[in-house]
C-alpha cells in the first residue's frame, strides 16, 4: 500500500519520501524519484529504538515541513503521533489490520485511543468497517473507510485441476486447515493439486503435515513470486483459510483475475464477499464444510462461472482510481485544514 502510493504520488508531480523504522528491506517496485530514508538500526532491541525513532523523525518533520504525514500500522501510527506532538503538522493513520485479533497489548490498545484523538491526527483510514467499529466514536468519527487498490491486468485463462493459497506462511493464515481439508478433497478428485505461495516460519511445519498426509505429489509450498499472477492465472479454485485479516490483497487479487474463492467467514472479508453470489463463505476451523464446499465448487461449472463473474464485477470498486480519488480526498481536506 504504501509503494502503490508513493508511485502514485510521485507521478502527480509531488516529492514523496518514505522513512523505514523496521527494516530497510523494501521489496515493492519505487519510481527511482521517490526518496527512501531509513532509520532501521539492525541486532538493536526495538525499546531501545524509541528514543532514536522519536528524535529522528521529529527532526525530519522541523526540516522537511511535510504537507503531509501518511502512517501505516498501529505501533507506526503511535510513534509518528509521538514523534509530532507540539508541532504544526497534518498526520493520516491507517489501520491495517483487525484490531480485536492481531495481537496488540491493553497498553498499545489505551495509548492508541489517546494519540488516535490528538489533534494533530486529521483523518484515520480503516480498510473495513468492522475495524473502524472497534474504536471509540470521537476516532470513528475521523474514520474513513478505503479498500486496497487491486492493479490486476491478468484474467484467468482455461483452468487446470489446481487449488491455489497466497500468504504468509504463518499461524493466522491457518495453511493446516487447508492442507486437512484437502486431503478429503483428493480423495474425490485424485487430480487435482495444492499450491500454497508464499514464505514463513512455519515451513517446516506444514512440510511436514503434508509428508505425514501422504501429500508430497500432490500438495506443494513454492516460495514467494514477484510474479505471482503468472502462477495464479490457471488455478480452478482461490481458498483463503485465515483467522482474521484486514483486508486481504490475495483475496481481492484473486477475484480480480476472474478466479473463484472460497474464504472464511471473517469479519471484514464478509462485507465484500456474499455467499455463493461472488464467492464461497466458510466457518473458521472447520476442515469437513471447506472440504465440502472445494469438492462442490469443483464438480459445479456453472456455479463457477457465476462466481468468477461476479467477482470480477464486485472487484471494479479495488480498482486503483476508484481508490485514489478516496485518498487523495483525505490528504488534501487535511492539507486545507492545516494552511487555515
Amino acid at each position: 500500500m504504501v509503494s502503490i502510493l508513493a508511485n502514485n504520488y510521485i507521478k502527480q508531480g509531488y516529492a514523496v519520501d518514505i522513512v523505514l523504522l523496521l527494516s530497510d528491506n523494501f521489496k515493492y517496485n519505487l519510481d527511482e524519484r521517490i526518496k527512501v530514508i531509513s532509520y532501521t538500526k539492525h541486532n538493536t532491541n526495538r525499546l531501545f529504538q524509541l528514543p532514536m525513532w522519536l528524535s529522528h523523525i521529529r527532526r525530519y518533520v522541523i526540516n522537511n515541513k511535510p504537507d503531509c504525514i501518511i502512517s501505516f500500522l498501529v505501533k507506526i501510527n503511535l510513534i509518528s503521533v509521538l514523534s509530532c506532538l507540539g508541532l504544526k503538522v497534518n498526520i493520516v493513520l491507517s489501520e491495517r489490520n483487525d484490531p480485536r485479533h492481531d495481537g496488540r497489548s491493553i497498553p498499545i490498545i489505551i495509548f492508541s485511543y489517546l494519540l488516535y484523538s490528538c489533534n494533530i491526527c486529521k483523518k484515520i483510514v480503516f480498510q473495513t468497517n468492522y475495524a473502524m467499529s472497534c474504536f471509540p466514536f470521537n476516532i470513528r468519527n475521523k474514520g474513513n473507510v478505503i479498500v486496497n487498490p487491486i492493479e490486476v491486468k491478468l484474467r484467468r485463462k482455461s483452468p487446470i485441476d489446481k487449488i491455489i493459497a497466497v500468504g504468509r506462511l504463518s499461524k493466522e493464515k491457518n495453511f493446516q486447515l487447508l492442507i486437512k481439508a484437502f486431503c478429503i478433497v483428493v480423495k474425490k478428485h485424485p487430480n487435482h493439486k495444492l499450491f500454497i505461495y508464499g514464505e514463513g516460519e512455519l515451513r517446516k511445519v506444514l512440510e511436514h503435515q503434508i509428508e505425514l498426509d501422504g501429500l508430497d505429489d500432490k500438495a506443494f509450498l513454492p516460495g514467494q513470486f514477484n510474479d505471482i499472477y503468472e502462477h495464479m492465472i490457471d488455478a480452478q479454485v482461490f481458498v483463503l483459510t485465515s483467522n482474521h485479516e484486514g483486508q486481504s490483497n490475495a483475496l481481492l487479487e484473486a477475484m480480480a483475475m476472474g478466479i473463484p474463492c472460497i474464504t472464511t467467514n471473517i469479519s471484514g472479508i464478509n462485507e465484500i464477499i456474499q455467499d455463493g453470489v461472488n464467492g464461497i463463505l466458510v466457518e473458521k476451523n472447520n476442515a469437513l464444510e471447506l472440504s465440502k464446499r472445494i469438492i462442490d465448487l469443483l464438480g459445479n461449472e456453472k456455479l463457477q462461472f457465476e462466481l468468477s463473474k461476479n467477482a470480477l464485477l464486485t472487484s471494479e470498486r479495488f480498482k486503483c482510481e476508484n481508490v485514489f480519488n478516496k485518498w487523495d480526498k483525505i490528504i488534501f481536506e487535511c492539507i486545507e485544514r492545516g494552511e487555515k
